[in-house]
Protein backbone atom coordinates (compact mmCIF):
# COMPACT_ATOMS: atom_id res chain seq x y z
CA UNK A 1 0.00 0.00 0.00
CA UNK A 2 2.79 2.42 0.92
CA UNK A 3 4.67 1.58 -2.28
CA UNK A 4 1.52 2.26 -4.31
CA UNK A 5 1.02 5.64 -2.59
CA UNK A 6 4.63 6.70 -3.17
CA UNK A 7 4.37 5.56 -6.77
CA UNK A 8 1.34 7.80 -7.25
CA UNK A 9 3.12 10.74 -5.60
CA UNK A 10 6.21 10.32 -7.80
CA UNK A 11 4.03 10.61 -10.92
CA UNK A 12 2.77 14.04 -9.85
CA UNK A 13 4.54 16.94 -11.49
CA UNK A 14 6.63 19.37 -9.44
CA UNK A 15 4.12 22.16 -9.94
CA UNK A 16 1.25 20.02 -8.71
CA UNK A 17 3.33 18.80 -5.79
CA UNK A 18 3.96 22.36 -4.68
CA UNK A 19 0.26 23.18 -5.00
CA UNK A 20 -0.56 20.04 -3.00
CA UNK A 21 1.92 21.08 -0.32
CA UNK A 22 0.28 24.51 -0.17
CA UNK A 23 -3.08 22.86 0.36
CA UNK A 24 -1.75 20.42 2.97
CA UNK A 25 0.52 22.80 4.86
CA UNK A 26 -1.45 25.97 4.19
CA UNK A 27 -5.14 25.31 4.56
CA UNK A 28 -5.02 22.34 6.92
CA UNK A 29 -2.82 24.04 9.56
CA UNK A 30 -5.03 27.13 9.46
CA UNK A 31 -8.10 24.95 9.87
CA UNK A 32 -6.39 23.04 12.65
CA UNK A 33 -5.34 26.13 14.57
CA UNK A 34 -8.73 27.76 14.00
CA UNK A 35 -10.37 24.63 15.41
CA UNK A 36 -8.03 24.65 18.39
CA UNK A 37 -8.75 28.35 18.94
CA UNK A 38 -12.49 27.76 18.58
CA UNK A 39 -12.65 24.88 21.04
CA UNK A 40 -10.30 26.62 23.48
CA UNK A 41 -12.44 29.75 23.40
CA UNK A 42 -15.58 27.65 23.67
CA UNK A 43 -14.23 25.84 26.70
CA UNK A 44 -13.28 29.13 28.37
CA UNK A 45 -16.66 30.67 27.63
CA UNK A 46 -18.46 27.61 28.96
CA UNK A 47 -16.39 27.65 32.15
CA UNK A 48 -17.11 31.36 32.67
CA UNK A 49 -20.79 30.72 31.95
CA UNK A 50 -20.88 27.93 34.54
CA UNK A 51 -19.38 30.26 37.13
CA UNK A 52 -21.83 33.07 36.28
CA UNK A 53 -24.81 30.75 36.30
CA UNK A 54 -23.74 29.29 39.63
CA UNK A 55 -23.49 32.78 41.12
CA UNK A 56 -26.91 33.60 39.67
CA UNK A 57 -28.50 30.48 41.18
CA UNK A 58 -26.98 31.12 44.60
CA UNK A 59 -28.12 34.75 44.51
CA UNK A 60 -31.66 33.67 43.58
CA UNK A 61 -31.72 31.10 46.36
CA UNK A 62 -30.49 33.70 48.81
CA UNK A 63 -33.30 36.09 47.82
CA UNK A 64 -35.92 33.33 48.00
CA UNK A 65 -34.61 32.10 51.35
CA UNK A 66 -34.57 35.60 52.84
CA UNK A 67 -38.13 36.22 51.74
CA UNK A 68 -39.51 32.88 52.95
CA UNK A 69 -37.68 33.22 56.24
CA UNK A 70 -39.55 36.49 56.68
CA UNK A 71 -42.79 34.61 56.04
CA UNK A 72 -41.86 31.97 58.61
CA UNK A 73 -41.00 34.68 61.12
CA UNK A 74 -44.36 36.38 60.54
CA UNK A 75 -46.11 33.03 60.96
CA UNK A 76 -44.32 32.45 64.25
CA UNK A 77 -45.17 35.92 65.55
CA UNK A 78 -48.81 35.41 64.54
CA UNK A 79 -49.12 32.09 66.38
CA UNK A 80 -47.89 33.60 69.66
CA UNK A 81 -49.90 36.82 69.38
CA UNK A 82 -51.86 37.41 72.66
CA UNK A 83 -54.89 38.72 70.78
CA UNK A 84 -55.15 35.49 68.79
CA UNK A 85 -54.73 33.43 71.94
CA UNK A 86 -57.47 35.44 73.69
CA UNK A 87 -59.95 34.87 70.86
CA UNK A 88 -59.18 31.18 70.52
CA UNK A 89 -59.51 30.53 74.26
CA UNK A 90 -62.66 32.58 74.77
CA UNK A 91 -66.01 30.90 75.35
CA UNK A 92 -67.60 29.56 72.22
CA UNK A 93 -69.88 32.24 70.68
CA UNK A 94 -73.59 31.56 70.83
CA UNK A 95 -74.78 34.08 68.31
CA UNK A 96 -73.93 34.61 64.67
CA UNK A 97 -72.98 38.22 65.32
CA UNK A 98 -70.46 37.11 67.93
CA UNK A 99 -68.91 34.74 65.40
CA UNK A 100 -68.58 37.59 62.91
CA UNK A 101 -66.94 39.83 65.49
CA UNK A 102 -64.50 37.10 66.43
CA UNK A 103 -63.75 36.54 62.70
CA UNK A 104 -62.95 40.22 62.33
CA UNK A 105 -60.66 40.12 65.37
CA UNK A 106 -58.71 37.16 63.92
CA UNK A 107 -58.50 38.87 60.53
CA UNK A 108 -57.14 42.06 62.07
CA UNK A 109 -54.49 40.00 63.87
CA UNK A 110 -53.52 38.33 60.59
CA UNK A 111 -53.40 41.64 58.75
CA UNK A 112 -50.94 42.91 61.31
CA UNK A 113 -48.39 40.29 60.25
CA UNK A 114 -49.11 39.33 56.64
CA UNK A 115 -50.67 42.32 54.91
CA UNK A 116 -47.33 44.12 54.71
CA UNK A 117 -45.52 41.20 53.13
CA UNK A 118 -45.54 41.50 49.33
CA UNK A 119 -46.20 38.57 47.01
CA UNK A 120 -48.34 36.71 49.59
CA UNK A 121 -51.35 35.51 47.64
CA UNK A 122 -53.52 34.60 50.62
CA UNK A 123 -53.36 33.81 54.34
CA UNK A 124 -56.05 31.69 56.03
CA UNK A 125 -56.67 30.29 59.48
CA UNK A 126 -58.77 27.21 59.93
CA UNK A 127 -60.60 26.98 63.32
CA UNK A 128 -63.32 24.82 64.79
CA UNK A 129 -65.86 27.54 65.59
CA UNK A 130 -65.11 30.13 62.97
CA UNK A 131 -65.13 30.16 59.21
CA UNK A 132 -61.92 30.03 57.18
CA UNK A 133 -60.74 33.47 58.19
CA UNK A 134 -58.29 35.07 55.78
CA UNK A 135 -57.22 37.94 53.59
CA UNK A 136 -56.28 38.23 49.94
CA UNK A 137 -53.55 40.51 48.72
CA UNK A 138 -54.88 40.35 45.14
CA UNK A 139 -58.44 41.37 44.43
CA UNK A 140 -60.91 41.03 41.55
CA UNK A 141 -60.82 37.25 41.32
CA UNK A 142 -62.99 35.66 38.67
CA UNK A 143 -64.69 33.99 40.48
CA UNK A 144 -63.71 35.20 44.00
CA UNK A 145 -61.50 32.75 45.87
CA UNK A 146 -63.58 30.21 47.73
CA UNK A 147 -62.05 27.92 50.35
CA UNK A 148 -64.37 25.12 51.57
CA UNK A 149 -64.74 24.83 55.31
CA UNK A 150 -66.41 21.57 56.15
CA UNK A 151 -64.02 19.18 54.36
CA UNK A 152 -60.73 20.96 55.06
CA UNK A 153 -59.72 18.44 57.72
CA UNK A 154 -59.72 15.79 55.00
CA UNK A 155 -57.29 17.70 52.79
CA UNK A 156 -53.59 16.84 52.60
CA UNK A 157 -52.75 20.41 53.72
CA UNK A 158 -54.36 19.74 57.09
CA UNK A 159 -52.63 16.39 57.33
CA UNK A 160 -49.22 17.97 56.63
CA UNK A 161 -49.80 20.67 59.27
CA UNK A 162 -50.89 18.13 61.88
CA UNK A 163 -47.89 15.93 61.07
CA UNK A 164 -45.47 18.87 61.51
CA UNK A 165 -46.76 19.45 65.10
CA UNK A 166 -46.29 23.18 65.32
CA UNK A 167 -43.45 23.57 62.79
CA UNK A 168 -44.00 25.32 59.50
CA UNK A 169 -44.04 22.98 56.54
CA UNK A 170 -43.74 24.07 52.92
CA UNK A 171 -46.07 22.35 50.49
CA UNK A 172 -44.88 22.23 46.83
CA UNK A 173 -47.13 23.48 44.05
CA UNK A 174 -50.54 21.81 43.83
CA UNK A 175 -53.79 22.28 41.89
CA UNK A 176 -56.28 24.26 43.95
CA UNK A 177 -59.40 22.29 43.02
CA UNK A 178 -57.65 18.98 43.74
CA UNK A 179 -56.23 20.03 47.12
CA UNK A 180 -59.52 21.46 48.40
CA UNK A 181 -61.76 19.12 46.41
CA UNK A 182 -63.87 21.82 44.75
CA UNK A 183 -65.01 20.15 41.53
CA UNK A 184 -67.09 23.17 40.61
CA UNK A 185 -63.85 24.97 39.70
CA UNK A 186 -62.96 22.38 37.09
CA UNK A 187 -63.15 23.87 33.63
CA UNK A 188 -63.39 27.43 34.99
CA UNK A 189 -60.68 29.90 34.01
CA UNK A 190 -59.21 31.42 37.16
CA UNK A 191 -55.79 32.80 37.96
CA UNK A 192 -54.92 30.78 41.08
CA UNK A 193 -55.20 27.30 39.61
CA UNK A 194 -51.72 26.48 40.96
CA UNK A 195 -50.50 27.43 44.44
CA UNK A 196 -47.76 26.48 46.83
CA UNK A 197 -48.25 27.01 50.54
CA UNK A 198 -46.76 27.05 54.00
CA UNK A 199 -48.87 25.36 56.69
CA UNK A 200 -48.43 25.54 60.44
CA UNK A 201 -50.45 24.18 63.34
CA UNK A 202 -51.19 26.95 65.88
CA UNK A 203 -50.91 25.47 69.37
CA UNK A 204 -52.67 28.28 71.23
CA UNK A 205 -55.83 26.44 72.37
CA UNK A 206 -55.61 25.36 75.99
CA UNK A 207 -58.64 23.04 75.77
CA UNK A 208 -57.18 19.67 74.71
CA UNK A 209 -60.54 18.53 73.34
CA UNK A 210 -60.58 21.28 70.73
CA UNK A 211 -58.52 20.91 67.53
CA UNK A 212 -55.65 23.31 67.04
CA UNK A 213 -56.09 25.97 64.33
CA UNK A 214 -54.06 25.63 61.11
CA UNK A 215 -52.41 28.62 59.42
CA UNK A 216 -52.22 28.45 55.61
CA UNK A 217 -50.06 30.98 53.70
CA UNK A 218 -50.32 30.55 49.92
CA UNK A 219 -48.32 31.84 46.95
CA UNK A 220 -48.74 31.54 43.23
CA UNK A 221 -45.78 30.01 41.29
CA UNK A 222 -45.41 33.34 39.52
CA UNK A 223 -43.90 34.48 42.81
CA UNK A 224 -40.57 33.11 41.51
CA UNK A 225 -40.74 35.04 38.22
CA UNK A 226 -40.09 38.32 40.04
CA UNK A 227 -36.91 36.87 41.57
CA UNK A 228 -35.42 34.68 38.83
CA UNK A 229 -33.55 36.70 36.22
CA UNK A 230 -34.90 36.97 32.69
CA UNK A 231 -33.14 36.47 29.36
CA UNK A 232 -32.43 40.22 29.05
CA UNK A 233 -30.95 40.39 32.55
CA UNK A 234 -28.64 37.47 31.77
CA UNK A 235 -27.77 38.87 28.33
CA UNK A 236 -28.79 35.71 26.45
CA UNK A 237 -30.39 35.34 23.01
CA UNK A 238 -32.67 32.60 24.36
CA UNK A 239 -34.69 32.46 27.55
CA UNK A 240 -33.27 30.11 30.20
CA UNK A 241 -35.34 27.33 31.66
CA UNK A 242 -35.95 27.47 35.41
CA UNK A 243 -37.13 24.60 37.56
CA UNK A 244 -37.71 24.35 41.28
CA UNK A 245 -38.38 20.81 42.51
CA UNK A 246 -38.74 19.37 45.97
CA UNK A 247 -36.85 16.38 47.34
CA UNK A 248 -39.51 13.97 46.05
CA UNK A 249 -39.32 15.40 42.51
CA UNK A 250 -42.56 17.43 42.60
CA UNK A 251 -42.27 20.51 40.39
CA UNK A 252 -42.75 23.69 42.44
CA UNK A 253 -41.97 26.02 39.54
CA UNK A 254 -41.49 25.51 35.81
CA UNK A 255 -40.70 28.55 33.66
CA UNK A 256 -42.40 26.82 30.72
CA UNK A 257 -45.45 25.95 32.91
CA UNK A 258 -45.62 22.48 31.41
CA UNK A 259 -45.08 20.32 34.49
CA UNK A 260 -46.37 22.32 37.50
CA UNK A 261 -47.52 20.15 40.42
CA UNK A 262 -46.36 17.03 38.57
CA UNK A 263 -43.67 14.53 39.41
CA UNK A 264 -40.49 15.05 37.42
CA UNK A 265 -37.20 13.17 37.22
CA UNK A 266 -35.33 16.12 35.68
CA UNK A 267 -32.72 16.28 38.47
CA UNK A 268 -31.98 12.55 38.27
CA UNK A 269 -32.23 12.46 34.48
CA UNK A 270 -29.62 15.19 34.11
CA UNK A 271 -27.41 13.83 36.89
CA UNK A 272 -27.94 16.83 39.19
CA UNK A 273 -27.82 14.71 42.32
CA UNK A 274 -25.50 16.82 44.49
CA UNK A 275 -26.69 19.72 46.63
CA UNK A 276 -25.06 22.29 44.38
CA UNK A 277 -23.04 22.39 41.18
CA UNK A 278 -22.73 23.34 37.51
CA UNK A 279 -22.10 21.06 34.53
CA UNK A 280 -22.76 20.43 30.85
CA UNK A 281 -25.75 18.12 30.27
CA UNK A 282 -27.65 16.80 27.28
CA UNK A 283 -31.45 16.50 27.27
CA UNK A 284 -33.48 15.37 24.28
CA UNK A 285 -30.53 15.94 21.94
CA UNK A 286 -29.81 19.50 23.15
CA UNK A 287 -26.75 20.46 25.16
CA UNK A 288 -27.41 22.69 28.16
CA UNK A 289 -25.36 24.45 30.76
CA UNK A 290 -26.99 23.43 34.04
CA UNK A 291 -26.49 25.14 37.40
CA UNK A 292 -28.35 24.09 40.52
CA UNK A 293 -28.44 24.81 44.24
CA UNK A 294 -30.55 23.61 47.17
CA UNK A 295 -32.69 25.90 49.31
CA UNK A 296 -31.61 25.17 52.85
CA UNK A 297 -34.96 26.26 54.29
CA UNK A 298 -37.08 23.50 52.78
CA UNK A 299 -34.68 21.36 50.69
CA UNK A 300 -36.08 22.45 47.35
CA UNK A 301 -33.63 22.51 44.45
CA UNK A 302 -33.42 25.41 41.98
CA UNK A 303 -32.25 24.39 38.50
CA UNK A 304 -31.41 26.71 35.62
CA UNK A 305 -30.84 25.34 32.10
CA UNK A 306 -29.35 27.50 29.34
CA UNK A 307 -28.73 26.10 25.84
CA UNK A 308 -25.00 25.96 25.20
CA UNK A 309 -25.45 27.62 21.83
CA UNK A 310 -26.70 30.77 23.59
CA UNK A 311 -23.14 31.37 24.77
CA UNK A 312 -21.18 30.15 21.77
CA UNK A 313 -23.41 31.42 18.93
CA UNK A 314 -21.03 34.34 18.37
CA UNK A 315 -18.10 31.92 18.06
CA UNK A 316 -19.60 29.98 15.17
CA UNK A 317 -18.66 32.75 12.74
CA UNK A 318 -14.96 32.43 13.60
CA UNK A 319 -14.30 29.05 11.92
CA UNK A 320 -16.18 30.16 8.80
CA UNK A 321 -14.20 33.40 8.61
CA UNK A 322 -10.90 31.55 9.08
CA UNK A 323 -11.86 28.97 6.45
CA UNK A 324 -12.73 31.67 3.89
CA UNK A 325 -9.50 33.48 4.73
CA UNK A 326 -7.55 30.25 4.32
CA UNK A 327 -9.07 29.60 0.92
CA UNK A 328 -8.40 33.17 -0.27
CA UNK A 329 -4.79 33.20 0.92
CA UNK A 330 -4.17 29.75 -0.53
CA UNK A 331 -5.66 30.73 -3.92
CA UNK A 332 -3.45 33.82 -4.14
CA UNK A 333 -0.44 31.80 -3.01
CA UNK A 334 -1.11 29.09 -5.60
CA UNK A 335 -1.23 31.69 -8.38
CA UNK A 336 2.07 33.20 -7.25
CA UNK A 337 3.71 29.80 -6.81
CA UNK A 338 2.40 28.67 -10.21
CA UNK A 339 4.11 31.60 -11.94
CA UNK A 340 7.32 31.00 -10.01
CA UNK A 341 7.29 27.27 -10.80
CA UNK A 342 6.80 27.92 -14.53
CA UNK A 343 9.98 30.03 -14.53
CA UNK A 344 11.80 27.34 -12.58
CA UNK A 345 10.65 24.63 -14.99
CA UNK A 346 12.06 26.54 -17.97
CA UNK A 347 15.44 26.72 -16.24
CA UNK A 348 15.22 23.04 -15.26
CA UNK A 349 14.49 22.02 -18.84
CA UNK A 350 17.49 24.09 -19.92
CA UNK A 351 19.67 22.23 -17.41
CA UNK A 352 18.29 18.82 -18.47
CA UNK A 353 19.07 19.61 -22.10
CA UNK A 354 22.62 20.59 -21.11
CA UNK A 355 23.05 17.37 -19.12
CA UNK A 356 21.95 15.28 -22.10
CA UNK A 357 24.46 17.05 -24.35
CA UNK A 358 27.15 16.68 -21.71
CA UNK A 359 26.38 12.97 -21.41
CA UNK A 360 26.81 12.54 -25.18
CA UNK A 361 30.36 13.91 -24.94
CA UNK A 362 29.75 17.54 -25.91
CA UNK A 363 31.74 19.85 -23.61
CA UNK A 364 32.36 23.61 -23.25
CA UNK A 365 28.58 24.23 -23.47
CA UNK A 366 28.37 27.37 -21.28
CA UNK A 367 24.57 27.54 -20.82
CA UNK A 368 22.99 31.05 -20.89
CA UNK A 369 21.72 32.55 -17.60
CA UNK A 370 17.95 32.92 -16.89
CA UNK A 371 15.82 35.62 -15.23
CA UNK A 372 15.55 33.58 -12.02
CA UNK A 373 18.38 34.43 -9.60
CA UNK A 374 18.06 31.11 -7.72
CA UNK A 375 18.15 29.07 -10.92
CA UNK A 376 21.14 31.08 -12.12
CA UNK A 377 23.07 29.50 -9.25
CA UNK A 378 22.34 26.06 -10.74
CA UNK A 379 23.28 27.24 -14.24
CA UNK A 380 26.56 28.66 -12.93
CA UNK A 381 27.31 25.44 -11.07
CA UNK A 382 26.53 23.44 -14.22
CA UNK A 383 28.94 25.56 -16.28
CA UNK A 384 31.54 25.22 -13.53
CA UNK A 385 31.03 21.44 -13.50
CA UNK A 386 31.48 21.38 -17.29
CA UNK A 387 34.81 23.14 -16.99
CA UNK A 388 35.94 20.85 -14.18
CA UNK A 389 35.08 17.75 -16.18
CA UNK A 390 37.21 19.03 -19.02
CA UNK A 391 40.04 19.65 -16.58
CA UNK A 392 39.64 16.19 -15.05
CA UNK A 393 39.75 14.55 -18.47
CA UNK A 394 42.84 16.52 -19.32
CA UNK A 395 44.59 15.48 -16.09
CA UNK A 396 43.51 11.84 -16.24
CA UNK A 397 46.82 10.69 -17.73
CA UNK A 398 48.83 12.48 -15.03
CA UNK A 399 46.74 10.79 -12.32
CA UNK A 400 47.57 7.33 -13.72
CA UNK A 401 51.28 8.15 -13.67
CA UNK A 402 51.05 9.28 -10.02
CA UNK A 403 49.28 6.09 -9.09
CA UNK A 404 52.12 4.03 -10.57
CA UNK A 405 54.64 6.11 -8.66
CA UNK A 406 52.74 5.58 -5.40
CA UNK A 407 52.67 1.82 -5.99
CA UNK A 408 56.45 1.78 -6.53
CA UNK A 409 57.00 3.82 -3.34
CA UNK A 410 54.87 1.32 -1.39
CA UNK A 411 56.97 -1.55 -2.73
CA UNK A 412 60.13 0.24 -1.67
CA UNK A 413 58.75 0.75 1.85
CA UNK A 414 58.06 -2.97 2.07
CA UNK A 415 61.62 -3.77 0.96
CA UNK A 416 63.29 -1.45 3.53
CA UNK A 417 62.58 -3.62 6.65
CA UNK A 418 64.04 -6.67 4.91
CA UNK A 419 67.21 -4.72 4.14
CA UNK A 420 67.37 -3.62 7.80
CA UNK A 421 66.93 -7.20 9.12
CA UNK A 422 69.62 -8.49 6.77
CA UNK A 423 72.01 -5.74 7.86
CA UNK A 424 71.40 -6.50 11.56
CA UNK A 425 72.04 -10.21 10.93
CA UNK A 426 75.34 -9.35 9.25
CA UNK A 427 76.39 -7.18 12.24
CA UNK A 428 75.33 -9.97 14.62
CA UNK A 429 77.49 -12.45 12.76
CA UNK A 430 80.46 -10.08 13.01
CA UNK A 431 79.89 -9.67 16.79
CA UNK A 432 79.79 -13.43 17.30
CA UNK A 433 82.95 -13.95 15.23
CA UNK A 434 84.71 -11.36 17.44
CA UNK A 435 83.24 -13.02 20.58
CA UNK A 436 81.20 -9.91 21.51
CA UNK A 437 78.31 -11.86 23.01
CA UNK A 438 76.72 -8.89 24.83
CA UNK A 439 76.60 -6.94 21.60
CA UNK A 440 75.13 -9.99 19.85
CA UNK A 441 72.39 -10.30 22.47
CA UNK A 442 71.55 -6.63 22.09
CA UNK A 443 71.40 -6.92 18.29
CA UNK A 444 69.15 -10.00 18.49
CA UNK A 445 66.78 -8.25 20.93
CA UNK A 446 66.70 -5.18 18.69
CA UNK A 447 65.99 -7.30 15.64
CA UNK A 448 63.15 -9.20 17.31
CA UNK A 449 61.68 -6.02 18.73
CA UNK A 450 61.77 -4.28 15.33
CA UNK A 451 60.24 -7.30 13.68
CA UNK A 452 57.37 -7.15 16.15
CA UNK A 453 57.09 -3.36 15.79
CA UNK A 454 57.13 -3.28 12.00
CA UNK A 455 54.67 -6.12 11.58
CA UNK A 456 51.78 -5.21 9.28
CA UNK A 457 49.54 -8.15 10.12
CA UNK A 458 46.98 -6.03 11.95
CA UNK A 459 46.19 -3.45 14.61
CA UNK A 460 45.93 -6.07 17.38
CA UNK A 461 47.89 -9.11 18.49
CA UNK A 462 47.66 -11.72 21.24
CA UNK A 463 48.79 -10.57 24.69
CA UNK A 464 51.45 -13.29 24.82
CA UNK A 465 53.00 -11.92 21.60
CA UNK A 466 52.93 -8.39 23.01
CA UNK A 467 54.69 -9.57 26.20
CA UNK A 468 57.37 -11.32 24.14
CA UNK A 469 58.06 -8.07 22.29
CA UNK A 470 58.22 -6.23 25.63
CA UNK A 471 60.85 -8.66 26.90
CA UNK A 472 63.10 -7.82 23.94
CA UNK A 473 62.58 -4.13 24.65
CA UNK A 474 63.51 -4.70 28.33
CA UNK A 475 66.74 -6.43 27.28
CA UNK A 476 67.78 -3.37 25.25
CA UNK A 477 66.87 -0.99 28.10
CA UNK A 478 68.94 -3.03 30.56
CA UNK A 479 71.98 -2.51 28.38
CA UNK A 480 71.33 1.21 28.45
CA UNK A 481 70.49 1.59 32.14
CA UNK A 482 72.87 -1.03 33.51
CA UNK A 483 70.30 -3.15 35.32
CA UNK A 484 68.87 -0.14 37.22
CA UNK A 485 65.40 -1.71 37.16
CA UNK A 486 63.63 -5.04 36.91
CA UNK A 487 60.32 -6.07 35.34
CA UNK A 488 57.67 -8.20 37.05
CA UNK A 489 54.58 -9.76 35.45
CA UNK A 490 51.32 -10.54 37.28
CA UNK A 491 48.89 -11.42 34.50
CA UNK A 492 46.12 -14.01 34.59
CA UNK A 493 46.96 -16.98 32.38
CA UNK A 494 43.55 -16.78 30.69
CA UNK A 495 44.35 -13.29 29.45
CA UNK A 496 47.49 -14.31 27.58
CA UNK A 497 45.52 -15.57 24.57
CA UNK A 498 43.22 -12.54 24.37
CA UNK A 499 43.74 -9.79 21.82
CA UNK A 500 45.14 -6.38 22.73
CA UNK A 501 46.23 -3.37 20.65
CA UNK A 502 49.76 -3.86 19.29
CA UNK A 503 52.50 -1.91 21.19
CA UNK A 504 49.96 -0.65 23.80
CA UNK A 505 52.35 -1.21 26.75
CA UNK A 506 55.67 -0.08 25.20
CA UNK A 507 55.00 3.73 25.33
CA UNK A 508 53.84 3.42 28.97
CA UNK A 509 56.93 1.43 29.98
CA UNK A 510 59.25 3.73 28.08
CA UNK A 511 57.66 6.71 29.89
CA UNK A 512 58.26 4.97 33.25
CA UNK A 513 61.92 4.15 32.43
CA UNK A 514 62.89 7.49 30.87
CA UNK A 515 61.04 9.78 33.29
CA UNK A 516 60.44 7.67 36.39
CA UNK A 517 63.95 6.13 36.61
CA UNK A 518 65.91 9.09 35.16
CA UNK A 519 68.01 9.58 38.30
CA UNK A 520 67.84 5.99 39.58
CA UNK A 521 70.92 3.77 39.69
CA UNK A 522 69.27 0.61 41.04
CA UNK A 523 66.15 -0.74 42.76
CA UNK A 524 63.64 0.23 40.10
CA UNK A 525 60.64 -2.06 39.66
CA UNK A 526 58.06 -2.08 36.86
CA UNK A 527 54.99 -4.23 37.53
CA UNK A 528 52.58 -5.20 34.73
CA UNK A 529 49.27 -6.65 35.98
CA UNK A 530 46.25 -7.97 34.14
CA UNK A 531 42.85 -9.04 35.54
CA UNK A 532 39.43 -10.01 34.22
CA UNK A 533 36.65 -7.94 35.86
CA UNK A 534 33.30 -9.35 36.99
CA UNK A 535 31.53 -7.72 34.05
CA UNK A 536 33.86 -9.36 31.50
CA UNK A 537 36.01 -6.27 30.93
CA UNK A 538 39.82 -6.50 31.14
CA UNK A 539 41.88 -4.22 33.39
CA UNK A 540 45.65 -3.65 33.02
CA UNK A 541 48.09 -1.76 35.27
CA UNK A 542 51.63 -0.49 34.58
CA UNK A 543 53.11 0.50 37.94
CA UNK A 544 56.57 1.86 38.77
CA UNK A 545 58.30 3.00 41.97
CA UNK A 546 60.05 5.91 40.26
CA UNK A 547 60.09 9.54 41.26
CA UNK A 548 56.47 10.17 40.22
CA UNK A 549 54.93 13.66 40.13
CA UNK A 550 52.52 15.69 42.21
CA UNK A 551 49.15 17.28 41.34
CA UNK A 552 50.78 20.46 40.04
CA UNK A 553 52.68 18.52 37.35
CA UNK A 554 49.72 17.15 35.44
CA UNK A 555 51.46 18.16 32.22
CA UNK A 556 53.38 14.94 32.67
CA UNK A 557 50.26 13.17 31.49
CA UNK A 558 50.51 14.90 28.12
CA UNK A 559 53.74 13.18 26.96
CA UNK A 560 53.60 11.96 23.40
CA UNK A 561 53.56 8.26 24.38
CA UNK A 562 50.72 8.76 26.86
CA UNK A 563 48.69 10.77 24.33
CA UNK A 564 49.31 8.09 21.71
CA UNK A 565 48.01 5.29 23.94
CA UNK A 566 44.97 7.26 25.05
CA UNK A 567 44.12 8.22 21.46
CA UNK A 568 44.48 4.64 20.15
CA UNK A 569 42.19 3.30 22.89
CA UNK A 570 39.57 5.92 22.06
CA UNK A 571 39.76 5.07 18.36
CA UNK A 572 39.54 1.31 18.91
CA UNK A 573 36.99 1.10 21.74
CA UNK A 574 35.25 4.50 21.93
CA UNK A 575 33.27 5.12 25.13
CA UNK A 576 33.71 1.52 26.30
CA UNK A 577 37.37 2.07 27.30
CA UNK A 578 38.68 3.79 30.42
CA UNK A 579 42.13 5.34 30.96
CA UNK A 580 43.52 6.85 34.15
CA UNK A 581 46.92 7.97 35.57
CA UNK A 582 47.64 8.39 39.27
CA UNK A 583 50.98 9.50 40.71
CA UNK A 584 52.59 10.96 43.81
CA UNK A 585 55.96 12.61 44.04
CA UNK A 586 58.55 10.18 45.37
CA UNK A 587 56.09 7.26 45.40
CA UNK A 588 55.86 6.27 41.75
CA UNK A 589 53.16 6.23 39.05
CA UNK A 590 50.29 3.91 38.15
CA UNK A 591 48.76 3.83 34.66
CA UNK A 592 45.47 1.90 34.49
CA UNK A 593 43.31 1.21 31.47
CA UNK A 594 40.24 -0.94 30.99
CA UNK A 595 39.08 -2.40 27.66
CA UNK A 596 36.42 -4.88 26.48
Amino acid sequence: MRRWVWGRIERISLKNRIILLVLVFGILPMLFFSSVSYFSSKRQIVENAKSNLMQNVKKNNELITNYLERVEEAGLMFTIDPALEAVMNSDPPSMKTEVLHQNLAIKECMNKYFLGIPKVFSAHLYTDYYRMVGNYTISNYKPPMYVPYDDFTKSFLYEQAAEAKGKMRWIPTYRFEEAYEVPEYEGVAYDYEYLFSAVKQVNCVRDKDRPSPVLIISFRPSFFEDILESREELGLPEAPEYYIVDEAGCVVYDSKQESLSQKSDIAVRLGLTQKSGAKLVRDQGVKYLAAYDTLGLMGWKQIILVPEKSYISSLSAIPRALFVTSLTVSAVFILLVGGMVNGMMKAIHLLLNGMNRLGSGEFHLHLPRTHDSEMNMLVDKFNEMDERICTLIQNNYEMHIREKEAQLAALNMQLNPHFLYNTLNTINAMAISNKQLEISRAIVSLSKMMQHTLSVEGECCRLCEEIDGLMDYFELMKFRFMDAFEVRLDIEEALMQTWVPRLIFQPLIENAIVHGFADLEKGGVILIKGRTDTDGMRSFWVEDNGRGFDGESREKQSHFGIRNVRHRLELLYGAKQEFHISSKAGKGTVVWFRIP
